[in-house]
């Protein structure tokens, strides 16, 4: 059971899931997978100081046979017995999937963080935990812990190699404030299982090497260019194996090293284990250390202004399991204060941290957005909000980033990579909505902040939207060169070094052509990569420079480019249609005392609404008008108020526009369009990632008209396409087809849009030759075209047409049909 702030993120689909017991001989998680039983298991009991909580592990591990080269699927139960109601807190980044008690809570396919606050019940509550062992090494990883408890005191850690498992069991729910220090520690202990037990019988012995691997130099940096064997000895596999830490200790001539455990079975040896900067001996000589080298940084003044705020930055992002990146921020803000050193311990979790989960409109599945709203956060106040623009997943930052914020953040990733797919966008505003109704917010302050593909994201929404924008903050993200323009209203802020390769593009272009605006600063961080630019981004001088402009309405001069039908909006202006001649449309909107004057490049038609009143000009012409709003035919000369002009026009991008929107698929039940049915329901992107993460409803009967409809249909075999059919231009019979009066007598596979009922977009996918489900190249997989691919043939007509082997497309309905 969730608590009210959290909801389950992602609902199992795939699976009906049964928990099973290490006794069962088969597993029910896929019955398509030839799985071997595990019969024996192992009890640990491992108990918290301040926790009423016990685990009792019972490891099974399952899998199909296959080899140590081939991918196997693994599974780990986990029983835990609870003398009371209980709240946890289950933490990880990982590629798992995770069910407790039944109900999937995590799946891996989600690309971001889970952070589940889960209530346990009383007597046992049983955790399943899913991974694959492939053909390199995996280090998995989840932190489970009393909601009293801080993450990054309990973990469990797995590292696979091949066909074999190793649990560290050492920081399971225990009060220690560094986790992997074992200064206090006596011992280590750890399980080495075969992840296949047709391999290994889990009785069979081993011999364990354990290594220590350390710099001679005894820096902070290590480089780990000297071996030590500590320890060898025979262990059994599923036996519990504990190392004696105290005999280890005396052996070791530095403070911090490396632990490799490493393991002889038959003539195969093969390292398990490797973990960096395990401290086993003394802290403060540690500590000193550091502070010595920060101290004579910063006496000596060797960082810059920009390497200072990377260095507290990087220093205060890390996690704590890297602790020496902890002490490292703490000794700098010391230093500069003038303070003494003192060990000080940090708190992690940012605590205002809130979960919004909604049922999107897009395809009705279950997404959250994740949001910090100011510590003292009054709802009658208005909040700028920033909006993080993920590369990957959810991307939040140490609580002392958000603690001293007089703004709202928000990461609204959603699905996984914003990388310039039209579906993503979409989901994007519909996020966005759902902030706004939620939070108090300035709707002049909404900002967009992103790095590498976050910051081509922000570039790409603001430049397609600037009138919802105020300002963005960039790193290293590369604009569309053509539409810097459309931000000459916007602060724009974009921060780059000359070590990256995209220096010119991120830096020296958006400069040049936005500096005549006055709205955009550059800086320029020394001798840092592309990836460690991430690290200044939210550097407080950054975001205040950005937080100071607001979104102005009537703006003085107004500049819009777009190369497609669904970015057409700027100011009071809409661009109705584009002049097919053009690949492009430009307005230029200028604003003085009481007049406005607009210029036009590649429009057919415009509408404005001229709120005020204004002295109407277009194209050098003076329009006189009675109205507020008007349409404009451009290239017909310039005509008045004429809505006949605006037609069933929707070029944007062609068949495809059916998936900007609430969108559900029809189709009988028979198996022949099943495959079909799915490709189109799970469409995927030619962006950077090419997983939308969608999967749109896929219904046999239609109750509700009032949404986006793809009809799929063989022979007429659809009865709710058959409601529909004669609205669509190209009539579709059993041998042949009609387009414009003429009779094409073929085999045939055609895909056609149509809107209809309410501005929904309806689209039919029929054929007459079953061959053609996997002969038509849009049938077997449906790709959708993302920004930076530009207009496809195959996907942005109102028509395609494959017939005797060859493909056609209709650009718009009234044309000749094109092969392409």
């Amino acid at each position: 059971m969730l608590s009210s702030d959290f909801m389950i993120i992602s609902p199992s689909t795939e699976w009906d899931i049964e928990f099973f017991r290490p006794n069962k001989e088969y597993s029910p998680f896929d019955i398509a997978y030839n799985v071997v039983a595990h019969n024996e298991y192992i009890n640990n009991y491992i108990s918290s100081n301040n926790s009423k909580i016990y685990i009792n592990e019972k490891l099974m591990l399952s899998s199909y046979k296959g080899g140590s080269d081939t991918w196997q699927r693994c599974f780990k139960a986990v029983e835990c017995n609870c003398d009371e109601v209980a709240n946890i807190i289950i933490y990880t980044y990982e590629a798992i999937r995770l069910w407790v008690n039944g109900v999937l809570v995590y799946n891996y396919r989600l690309l971001y963080p889970c952070n589940l606050k889960i209530q346990l019940n009383k007597g046992i509550n049983i955790f399943c935990l899913e991974f694959y062992s492939g053909k390199s090494e995996q280090a998995f990883e989840i932190h489970i812990c009393a909601e009293t408890e801080n993450f990054n005191n309990s973990s469990l850690s797995l590292f696979v190699k091949n066909n074999y498992l190793i649990d560290n069991h050492n920081c399971i729910l225990t009060d220690k404030n560094l986790t992997y220090s074992y200064i206090d520690e006596d011992e280590y202990m750890f399980i080495l299982s075969c992840c296949d037990t047709s391999l290994v019988t889990v009785s069979k012995e081993y011999t364990l090497d354990i290594y220590a691997k350390y710099n001679p130099d005894n820096g902070i940096y290590n480089d780990y260019d000297t071996t030590k064997s500590l320890y060898t000895y025979q262990g059994k596999f599923g036996h519990i194996e504990k190392v004696d830490l105290n005999s280890l200790r005396n052996s070791l001539p530095n403070d911090v090293y490396a632990v490799q455990l490493s393991f002889r079975y038959t003539h195969n040896k093969k390292t398990v284990y490797f973990k960096r900067d395990i401290t086993i001996k003394n802290f403060q000589n540690y500590l000193n250390q550091i502070s010595k080298i920060v101290g004579e940084m910063i006496e000596n003044e060797s960082l810059s202004v920009f390497d200072k705020w990377y260095f507290e930055y990087y220093f205060d992002k890390i996690p704590l399991s890297f602790w020496y990146a902890d002490m490292c921020s703490i000794l700098i803000k010391l230093k500069n204060q003038g303070m003494n050193i003192e060990l000080e311990y940090k708190e992690n979790i940012i605590q205002n941290k809130k979960r919004l989960v909604f049922k999107s409109k897009l395809d009705r599945q279950y997404e959250y957005i994740e949001y910090v709203l100011p510590v003292n956060y009054n709802s009658s106040s208005k909040y700028p909000l920033l909006i993080i623009c993920s590369a990957y997943y959810h991307d939040f930052h140490s609580h002392e980033f958000y603690d001293q914020n007089e703004y709202i953040v928000a990461d609204i990733s959603g699905r996984g990579i914003l990388t310039g797919s039209y579906i993503d966008e979409v989901q994007f505003f519909e996020s966005l909505e759902y902030i706004l109704s939620m939070c108090s917010v300035n709707l002049d302050k909404i900002f967009l902040t992103g790095f590498s593909n976050g910051a081509y994201t922000a570039w790409t929404l603001a430049q397609n939207y600037p009138d919802r924008f105020a300002g963005i903050l960039l790193g290293s993200g590369t604009p569309d060169i053509d539409k810097l323009k459309n931000l000459c209203n916007m602060k724009v802020i974009t921060l780059s070094s000359k070590e990256d390769k995209l220096y010119k593009h991120t830096y020296e272009i958006p400069i040049q052509t936005l500096n005549q605006y006055g709205n955009i600063n550059g800086y320029i961080i020394s001798s840092l990569s592309h990836s460690q630019l991430y690290l200044c981004i939210f550097n407080k001088v950054i975001i205040n420079d950005l937080f100071s402009f607001s979104n102005k309405k009537n703006k003085d001069q107004v500049l819009f480019l777009t190369r497609d039908i669904n970015h057409n909006k700027i100011d009071d202006l809409i661009i109705e249609e584009i002049d097919k001649r053009n690949n492009y449309a430009a307005v230029q909107i200028k604003r003085t005392h009481k007049q406005v004057n607009i210029n036009t490049i590649g429009v057919k038609q415009i509408s404005y609404y001229n709120a005020f009143d204004d002295k109407l000009i277009i194209n050098k012409k003076e329009i006189k008008t009675e109205s507020k709003l008007n349409f404009y035919k451009i290239l017909d000369d310039i005509e008045v108020n004429k809505s006949s002009f605006i037609k069933n026009n929707f070029t944007g991008l062609g068949w495809a526009q059916v998936y900007l929107g609430p969108l559900v698929v029809c189709c009988n039940e028979k198996s022949i369009v099943n495959s079909l049915a799915n490709s189109f329901a799970k469409p995927y992107s030619m962006g950077y990632d090419t997983n939308l993460n969608v999967k749109y409803p896929i219904l046999k009967n239609i109750s509700n008209n009032n949404t986006n409809i793809i009809y799929i249909d063989f022979r007429g075999d659809n009865y709710e396409y058959e409601k529909v059919k004669d609205i669509f231009p190209i009539k579709c019979l059993a041998d042949s087809f009609i387009y414009m009066n003429h009779v094409y007598n073929c085999d045939y596979s055609i895909i056609q849009i149509i809107k209809y009922h309410h501005d929904n977009y309806y689209v039919s996918v029929t054929s007459n030759n079953e061959s053609h489900f996997k002969k038509n190249i849009v049938f077997r997989k449906v790709i959708l075209s993302s920004y930076t691919n530009g207009f496809n043939p195959y996907l942005n007509c109102e028509s395609l047409i494959f017939m005797n082997d060859k493909y056609y497309m209709i650009k718009y309905y009234g044309d000749e049909l094109i092969e392409i």
